[in-house]
């Protein structure tokens, strides 16, 4: 899987708020691609080729049921 899948794992299931290893990863290894408003997911960070594509909910107070809005319209 390597580190970027095992990133994308915790970062789907961990919530985190200032989280220093997360703050390091993003700084160090990650690249995040914009949101895009066709391919990005309402809850689910996914791997691409250029970088992690966040999902809608990364936006702050964005909740789940806005970004499940978005991806159903």
């Amino acid at each position: 899987m390597g580190i970027c899948g095992s990133f994308i794992l915790f970062l789907n299931t961990f919530k985190f708020d200032n989280n220093k290893y997360f703050n390091f990863f993003i700084a160090v290894i990650a690249k995040f691609l914009p949101i895009d408003i066709y391919d990005s997911e309402a809850t689910k960070f996914q791997i691409r080729e250029g970088g992690i594509l966040p999902p809608f909910n990364s936006i702050q107070g964005m909740g789940n049921a806005a970004a499940q809005s978005i991806v159903d319209a």
